[in-house]
């Protein structure tokens, strides 16, 4: 168009438009092709390699189609000859445009797929983080139980008529569960002279809601209190399922023991009820209410030397687990620390 503007001639628009249209129309036909192959071979550090070969191999096709296409337009347009040397002139004339054009293909594609991606993610977002509140919601529902928490709460408004003193040492017990649960959600091993606090509050709570003298006990080997284990709040849901079966009348609880000793390597843990008349048939029933069988899965996934069982009868329910010893964080570094030592000595 400037040159014909410099001659002075009259511009004829429409064969100034249909060579242009001819001479990029490789560029017209294979930019599908060039964005799938910059879909498919990204230029990513695990395929950095094998996607510059595919892309050198590609852009060497395009511009030499490129090449012939507008060589052979430009002698139909204009007397030039269509020969040999014009093409390798024409390759070489553009080449670095036609990189220019390449590039900013490729460019243009990556910008598009990050900004969908970017805006997914903004879409997703709250979606996700709804579904992980909602997912840690269950799982503390799991734990507490509806009927724990009226029984818990109707025990509160009855010890108002206790005094004041009965009434805030129930309520503290409550709101400490309750933080422990909300502290170890979703966690499948905990502490166990930790989750000793855990026990001792949800038993505390559950004799002042009976009304029941019970007897509540701790045997614990002091080698297991930094052990690893699944916590007491599992069992909870077992517990009130229990307790929701017993008729004040008939039935009383006498004993709630949690008992752990470490024999040839392995916890033995359990959790025991005594009483009268337990409705031990339903217990199977119950322990399938529970994140314990997931556990006890994980764990003999991991460790293949786990043993779950429970043993029941008329007047005692007891869940036992037994599984490796496995120390704690702090336990497990002091151990790294002292065959670090060692390892030092030996060298010396």
């Amino acid at each position: 168009m400037l040159t014909t503007l410099q001659e002075g001639s009259d511009i004829d628009f429409f064969n100034i438009i249909w060579f242009e249209i001819l001479c990029i129309s490789p560029w017209i036909a294979l930019t599908p092709v060039i964005i799938w192959l910059a879909r498919s071979y990204k230029f990513e550090k695990q395929s950095i390699y094998s996607s510059i070969g595919m892309h050198f191999v590609s852009m060497l096709f395009l511009f030499s189609v490129h090449s012939l296409v507008q060589s052979f337009t430009v002698s139909q347009f204009y007397e030039v000859a269509f020969s040999w040397a014009y093409i390798q002139r024409d390759f070489l004339g553009f080449i670095d445009m036609r990189v220019m054009l390449y590039a900013g293909i490729l460019l243009g594609v990556y910008t598009l797929d990050f900004q969908r991606k970017y805006r997914a993610i903004q879409l997703k977002e709250p979606r996700i983080k709804a579904e992980l509140n909602e997912a840690k919601f269950q799982a503390l529902i799991n734990q507490i139980q509806p009927d724990f928490l009226m029984e818990t709460i109707e025990a509160i408004k009855n010890s108002l008529d206790e005094g004041e003193e009965a009434s805030e040492e129930i309520l503290t017990e409550f709101s400490d569960l309750l933080r422990i649960m909300l502290s170890n959600v979703k966690k499948d091993e905990v502490v166990l002279e930790e989750d000793l606090k855990a026990f001792e509050l949800y038993t505390s709570i559950l004799k002042k809601r009976l009304g029941q003298d019970m007897l509540i006990e701790k045997n614990i080997e002091e080698s297991c209190n930094e052990a690893l284990v699944p916590s007491f709040l599992i069992l909870i849901p077992v517990f009130e399922q229990i307790i929701a079966s017993i008729e004040p009348s008939r039935n009383i609880i006498q004993k709630i023991s949690y008992n752990a000793v470490l024999i040839q390597g392995k916890i033995h843990l359990q959790v025991a009820i005594k009483g009268i008349n337990l409705p031990y048939p339903k217990v199977p029933k119950y322990l399938m209410n529970t994140e314990i069988l997931k556990i006890v899965d994980k764990y003999q996934n991991k460790y293949r030397e786990v043993d779950f069982k429970t043993q029941t009868g008329k007047k005692r329910i007891t869940i036992n687990l037994t599984f490796p010893f496995l120390p704690s964080e702090e336990d497990q570094e002091e151990i790294a620390e002292a065959d670090d030592t060692e390892i030092g000595s030996l060298y010396q």
